[in-house]
């Protein structure tokens, strides 16, 4: 972590007549903090995002053997879908299908992303991976959002439920069958992330200072340009140490949503 400097100009104006101490001051305390503003610690980012968990199943299909449901998404404001994956291959005989992968995608409320499921009748085991030779049953369209409130509903036991559909389904055909996706939440969305920070031998970056008020930030990066400079956006701030060259900040604690945007490679 890298350290900044902070300017700190006595009460009254840089012409005061009243002498600045170089001492260390305690604002807990010491009758000095009742002339002196020192910031506390703040979180600037206040990043409400998460990452959620897609199950999928299916019921009422007309045949069900070697399965497989393969995952789309993109946000509203997209006009292609993207493969976001697809599940194993379910071998049992059934008709209602249950698929053990799960899919995380992230949930930002001020973005609305759309998901889109597909299910295939696996016709060539030895390429699976090519959907042109494979049997389309139909798909389904939802948007994340959905999924997520349909947890607080007791109808279908938090399951959100759509009928799969098939353009060339004609109308006195049955029904293709459903699809039930049960969203939750991941338990890295909730994790927390708390440390400690110390300095040592900080130098004022002012001449007429004989010592510094320091104070840290942590950054996350959101982007690097193809010169190698970093674009940072600043998540938490430190407070301020008055006044010392040998600081000791208090313990900080934020969540990954807001360092990271619960993405698990963000740096």
């Amino acid at each position: 972590l890298d350290f900044a400097s902070h300017i700190s100009v006595p009460m009254g104006g840089c012409g005061s007549s009243t002498k600045a101490s170089d001492d260390v001051v305690d604002f807990q305390s010491s009758p000095k903090a009742k002339g002196m503003v020192a910031p506390k610690a703040e979180t600037i980012v206040h990043d409400f995002s998460s990452l959620v968990m897609l199950s999928l199943r299916c019921e009422g299909l007309q045949k069900g053997r070697n399965t497989v449901a393969v995952v789309y998404s993109k946000l509203s404001t997209d006009e292609l879908w993207m493969e976001y994956g697809t599940t194993e291959i379910c071998g049992q005989d059934t008709r209602w299908p249950v698929w053990e992968r799960m899919f995380d995608l992230q949930f930002r409320i001020e973005h609305v992303r759309e998901v889109r499921v597909e299910i295939y009748i696996i016709r060539n085991q030895a390429m699976h991976e090519d959907l042109m030779e494979q049997k389309y049953v139909g798909s389904a369209e939802f948007n994340l959002a959905e999924a997520v409130y349909a947890r607080s509903s007791t109808k279908n036991h938090g399951w959100l439920k759509k009928k799969l559909e098939n353009i060339k389904r004609k109308p006195r055909d049955p029904p293709i069958g459903k699809l039930f996706v049960y969203a939750e939440e991941s338990v890295d969305a909730k994790v927390e992330l708390s440390f400690t920070v110390s300095g040592q031998d900080l130098k004022p970056t002012d001449f007429w200072k004989r010592k510094c008020d320091p104070y840290y930030e942590v950054n996350r990066i959101q982007a690097v340009y193809e010169t190698g400079e970093l674009l940072l956006q600043p998540v938490f701030r430190s407070e301020v140490a008055r006044k010392t060259s040998v600081p000791s900040y208090e313990e900080a604690s934020f969540t990954v949503a807001q360092t990271s945007s619960c993405d698990v490679s963000q740096d």
